[in-house]
């Protein structure tokens, strides 16, 4: 799929090229026949939000270094919010998810640590395990509160993870794997909401 595509998003470097969905043009039904053949194809095996992270846990570092300026860990408050997730807390999962929502929103990527205010960031914006543990927890406050603000943020955080899975760079096997069982689910919602507007494809 080229930039050309009615789809063209999943073929940018948000990490790198600054990239509004803004002022976009209406493409119809081409945009989401395009939407849909940007995400992964076939049958994957689905895995619930438990079976996702106990192997999500396994591609995770082990040690976070954070310093007296930036002391807020993103790994750690994302894991914090998919785990209020599995206790069926979603309220709680919400604010503590907010914050890097609003960080991804304005700066179009995350960093591994945060001052106190959630403002200024520290370290490689290039930690892919940090939009792929956004993603999969937006998907799920969407299906449990219906909330369209974590939906669209998961959108934009799937375009990005299905650009750096068609780079094919040096990307572990779990990792790969996980992402694409996200995406899959992605996709899933997605053609639940189009047939629930009755559009056809």
């Amino acid at each position: 799929m080229s930039k050309d595509s009615p789809y063209p998003y999943s073929q940018y470097d948000f990490i790198e090229e600054t990239y509004h969905y803004m002022y976009t043009p209406y493409e119809g039904t081409d945009l989401l026949r395009g939407y849909f053949e940007s995400r992964p194809g076939g049958k994957l095996i689905h895995l619930n939000l438990f079976e996702w992270y106990d192997q999500l846990k396994g591609i995770l570092p082990s040690k976070t270094d954070k310093d007296e300026y930036f002391p807020i860990s993103t790994q750690v408050f994302l894991k914090n919010g998919i785990e209020f997730l599995l206790r069926n807390q979603a309220e709680e999962a919400i604010r503590m998810l907010q914050p890097f929502l609003k960080r991804y929103e304005v700066k179009k990527f995350l960093q591994p640590f945060y001052n106190e205010k959630i403002i200024k960031g520290k370290g490689d914006k290039k930690k892919l395990y940090l939009y792929l543990m956004l993603h999969r927890a937006c998907l799920e406050i969407y299906e449990e509160k219906y909330n369209l603000k974590f939906f669209n943020t998961a959108l934009k955080l799937g375009d990005l993870l299905s650009f750096e899975l068609s780079q094919q760079n040096a990307l572990s096997t779990a990792f790969i794997y996980l992402c694409q069982v996200s995406l899959t689910h992605e996709s899933e919602l997605v053609k639940k909401l189009v047939h629930s507007r009755r559009i056809a494809l």
